[in-house]
């Protein structure tokens, strides 16, 4: 690799909220790329989530850092997140909380009636969508950008 094609970059993250203050004994408020706010505990020799009232590793952290995937609502363009552990290991969901939280067994039965009756079409018009949809074609543009 030559000097000249080694570049650097910087990302802008969304303003920390105000109720994210300094604390004692610990370093930050830190943004991760996910948009979680967390702090770093010397002493403890990992990161603190305030959020959960936890500590994570740090694994945990980076693949909160690395975990950004983009989804549609709407005609709108959303930030998710890609599970890294949990029984929702790999899917991507709308909040970091839910990797952990308990299915809903009731939804998931109607889910799985709906698509035994109505799957073909439902995957037909799926693919028609992300093919024509503007708001589609830019969220795979982000997520194929962030691979």
């Amino acid at each position: 690799m030559l000097l000249s094609e080694i570049t650097e970059g910087y990302r802008v993250l969304p303003p920390i909220s105000d109720r994210y203050q300094k604390r004692d004994g610990l370093e930050g408020p830190f943004m991760t790329n996910a948009g979680k706010v967390v702090y770093y505990d010397p002493k403890e020799g990992s990161y603190y989530d305030p959020d959960t009232d936890m500590y994570m590793s740090y694994e945990e952290y980076k693949a909160l850092d690395e975990g950004m995937a983009w989804a549609k609502r709407g005609n709108k363009v959303v930030r998710k997140f890609r599970c890294t552990s949990g029984n929702r290991k790999s899917r991507i969901v709308s909040s970091p909380a839910q990797c952990f939280a308990a299915p809903d067994i009731k939804k998931r039965i109607k889910l799985k009636m709906t698509k035994l009756r109505l799957g073909k079409k439902m995957a037909r018009k799926a693919k028609k969508t992300k093919r024509v949809n503007p708001a589609s074609k830019r969220v795979a543009a982000l997520n194929r950008s962030s691979r």
